[in-house]
């Protein structure tokens, strides 16, 4: 019998920055990749309701979380928390000389429009950095799917991320920009 993952709704979403890294074990990661560049690193896990960054540059770890409100997770070292609902954007510029750009936008759409994104994603998850499907609530709903695309910069990554949910027909989208501020 295969195992069903529910998302939490869309609507109950929030963005976390903490200047550290934190402990993978504290997440159900079932996709995750590395990259890097000259002067950075970064890991990137897709979890049941959104996404992971560990990103390591300019003499600074700092890990971005995008999950569920709920999500109980350490207040040491967290610069900044935003529930995410419509749009979004945020720069945060850390002492280090951290850039990080954060951009999110939560939209519901019709049903039938949510099914032609989630074919569109489906296609697009082909040839993703990252993705992961996952099992449906029943055999007419599609799995919830999580998309993620990385492009490597000379002094930092940019990572665009989305994420689908099904019962409330719904996506999440993400834009993350980290620059080192080097060169």
């Amino acid at each position: 019998m295969q195992l069903q993952y529910v998302r939490p709704s869309a609507f109950d979403l929030a963005f976390r920055l903490y200047e550290r890294a934190i402990h993978p074990e504290l997440f159900d990661v079932f996709a995750a990749t590395r990259s890097s560049g000259r002067d950075w690193s970064a890991d990137i896990r897709v979890s049941v309701a959104g996404h992971i960054v560990e990103f390591r540059g300019a003499g600074q770890n700092v890990t971005e979380v995008t999950g569920p409100v709920s999500l109980s997770l350490p207040e040491r070292g967290l610069c900044v928390g935003h529930r995410l609902g419509g749009s979004k954007d945020w720069t945060f510029s850390l002492e280090s000389g951290l850039k990080v750009h954060f951009s999110a936008h939560v939209e519901a759409v019709d049903p039938e429009v949510f099914r032609n994104l989630d074919q569109e994603l489906s296609l697009d998850a082909r040839d993703a950095t990252l993705s992961h499907r996952f099992p449906g609530g029943h055999r007419l709903q599609p799995g919830p799917l999580s998309v993620i695309q990385i492009e490597s910069l000379t002094h930092g990554v940019l990572i665009h991320a989305f994420h689908t949910f099904p019962e409330n027909f719904a996506v999440l989208r993400t834009q993350s920009l980290y620059e080192t501020g080097a060169g």
